[in-house]
């Protein structure tokens, strides 16, 4: 008889991927300095905050959703959630985006959420194929 290795429940999953989503918002938002503005107005801010959430949860919500427990794949978008967000704090921090408003680096910070949101989801879908299809591979 094979050992079967126990694989997280997909609710767990998507609690894992909520609060990555979670933190990484939540951090943003320190670092830049809006924090406490946002904690303050609350009532006002939370559906831009809970779309920011979800968009960074995105590609980890994928995984969960398509049952994906491999490490590979969940470190992948992690390390590229953490250095899209890393480059847009820093850009942030440093004086914004090309064009100097507030509109236009709003509009930046749209483009980078959501395209990030979209590649990262598909390289992660991409990993987890790759994954699937090198194990039914070995199992063989």
């Amino acid at each position: 008889m094979g050992t079967r290795q126990a694989s997280p429940s997909r609710l767990i999953l998507a609690v894992a991927a909520l609060a990555i989503g979670i933190l990484v918002v939540v951090a943003e938002a320190y670092l830049v300095g809006y924090l406490d503005y946002v904690m303050s107005a609350l009532s006002d801010e939370w559906a831009p905050m809970l779309v920011r959430v979800l968009l960074v949860s995105a590609p980890f919500l994928l995984l969960t959703k398509r049952g994906v427990t491999t490490l590979m794949p969940w470190a992948a978008g992690l390390v590229l959630t953490v250095a899209v967000w890393g480059y847009e704090i820093s850009k942030q921090l440093s004086g914004g985006f090309e064009g100097g408003t507030s509109v236009g680096n709003s509009m930046w910070v749209a483009a980078v959420a959501i395209g990030s949101s979209v590649g990262i989801s598909v390289i992660c879908a991409l990993l987890s194929r790759n994954g699937r299809k090198a194990s039914q591979a070995s199992s063989r």
